[in-house]
């Protein structure tokens, strides 16, 4: 029985063993790096699936992997960074700062204004 690579499932790694080159989209999917022997990780396998490949995150519609068959395997074959979520850095512009006490003052933080206006 073939295992296609869109039925691998989250954290999977698999092995491509061959992309039908009937299927309308096969040079497509090669130009995008998908060969034979090439060993990737799934990392989402919802609509889109992303799959790490040669250490970069690529989002494939699920459709387009129904004819990249598949063996899967046990052992973490890519090394894709770890998704991080971005930080928020604050912003201390001088624009920021009077927006902060106009909204203290509207709602009576006169302990913000009184800190502020002695500086």
């Amino acid at each position: 029985m073939n295992t296609f690579l869109h039925q691998i499932h989250k954290g999977k790694v698999a092995k491509i063993l061959h992309i039908d080159d009937a299927f309308p989209h096969s040079k497509r999917l090669r130009a995008l790096g998908l060969h034979e022997g090439l060993e990737v990780e799934v990392l989402t396998d919802g609509d889109p699936v992303i799959i790490c490949l040669h250490g970069t995150r690529v989002g494939f519609r699920r459709d387009l992997l129904e004819k990249v068959s598949v063996t899967p395997l046990d052992t973490r074959a890519c090394q894709c960074p770890e998704r991080r979520k971005p930080t928020r850095k604050k912003d201390n512009t001088l624009s920021n700062i009077q927006k902060n006490v106009s909204h203290s003052i509207r709602k009576g933080c006169k302990s913000v204004w009184d800190s502020i206006a002695k500086a």
